[in-house]
């Protein structure tokens, strides 16, 4: 099992340990590739050099899903050889959730996974540009914030409300602006809403107390 003392931070401090110092080529990734600031690293290498850091120099072999999932659950793109992003959780399990339902019930559920995907999307295209989840509206970010508990959130708004179309729709990750929690309670304040950059040039630049 991978130790739980490591964290975010130590993981990004081993991303700049193998930039710096690169890795040997044996431990070169044979199916997925954790994805950074536009460069591609070893996964099982990057959690081993975190380890070392966070000071737990046991040397166990972890093995490819405990790895992956340790890393997205942190806020990480995990990307296979073939370009596909690794998904949240097995293909299997989605279909036990789903299947159950009535007929009803079971097209609405499907409806909301499409709109979960395009957020999983707009979030991990995010991270692979940006390295971060900031807030479209005032750059909050909530990993700078609240440190590993806040890694990989952030809340999705379609910039078109679903309620002005009669008929179901389907929802791209271009449709969405990813904002913080205050933000997104703004843009919800009115209506009609207000769009991204009217809600942006609405901030104040307010001085702090004292």
């Amino acid at each position: 099992m991978i130790p739980k003392t490591i964290s975010r931070q130590h993981l990004l401090e081993a991303l700049a340990r193998l930039d710096r110092d690169g890795y040997r080529e044996r431990v070169q990734s044979t199916k997925f590739d954790l994805i950074h600031d536009g460069r591609r690293y070893p996964p099982k290498e990057v959690v081993r050099v975190a380890s070392e850091i966070a000071g737990d120099t046991v040397d166990i072999f972890y093995g490819g899903p405990e790895t992956n999932g340790f890393l997205k659950r942190r806020g990480f793109v995990v990307v296979g050889k073939d370009g596909i992003l690794l998904a949240s959780k097995p293909q299997e399990e989605e279909d036990e959730v789903a299947f159950p339902e009535g007929a009803q019930v079971y097209r609405r559920h499907l409806a909301r996974e499409r709109s979960a995907k395009a957020v999983k999307i707009a979030k991990e295209q995010r991270m692979r540009e940006e390295g971060d989840l900031r807030c479209d509206v005032c750059g909050f970010s909530f990993v700078q914030a609240y440190g590993e508990h806040g890694a990989g959130f952030i809340e999705a708004h379609h910039n078109v409300p679903l309620s002005a179309s009669k008929k179901s729709v389907e929802t791209k990750a271009s449709d969405l602006a990813l904002v913080c929690s205050n933000c997104h309670r703004m843009l919800h304040r009115c209506q009609p809403w207000l769009s991204v950059d009217a809600l942006r040039k609405s901030l104040l630049d307010i001085p702090k107390a004292g």
